[in-house]
């Protein structure tokens, strides 16, 4: 082979280091990004989200508003709002809200609710409460006993 021969054959192969390096590091950039995705969705809870927005807004807002609000926000952070969006934000309110059914048959004291319901259609954040249920959360994710 040829002295030119082996420079274009050289070049080539550097040419394909590169490409499968920038190759490499799209891919690593797409899986951390995934990494992050998941992260975000396992920490932003829906019962999280609500307690921030509503005390964003003096502890309390309508339904509406809310969900409104909730979806925008969640779609910013890049984070997923599935076909039964709103039906997963209520379940998750009436869960955790003292004057819900729900919440109710679950059996447990009004000091475990972080929301209430002054009157029909207003969704309200209570802070004592709301301070007491994210201090268990972030024991639980930091694995200390509860």
């Amino acid at each position: 082979m040829t002295a030119a021969g082996t420079a274009i054959e050289g070049a080539s192969t550097i040419r394909r280091a590169h490409m499968d390096e920038d190759t490499l590091k799209r891919l690593l950039k797409e899986l951390n990004e995934e990494r992050e995705l998941k992260r975000k969705r396992k920490e932003h809870t829906y019962v999280e989200d609500l307690i921030h927005l509503l005390l964003s807004y003096k502890g309390s807002l309508s339904r509406r508003m809310v969900l409104d609000m909730l979806e925008r926000q969640r779609k910013e952070d890049g984070l997923p709002i599935p076909v039964t969006f709103e039906k997963a934000v209520q379940s998750a309110y009436n869960q955790n809200c003292r004057d819900s059914a729900v919440f109710r048959k679950r059996g447990l004291p009004n000091s475990d609710a972080p929301f209430y319901s002054p009157r029909r259609g207003i969704w309200a954040v209570d802070t004592a409460h709301a301070e007491k249920w994210l201090q268990i959360r972030q024991r639980r994710r930091k694995g200390d006993d509860i």
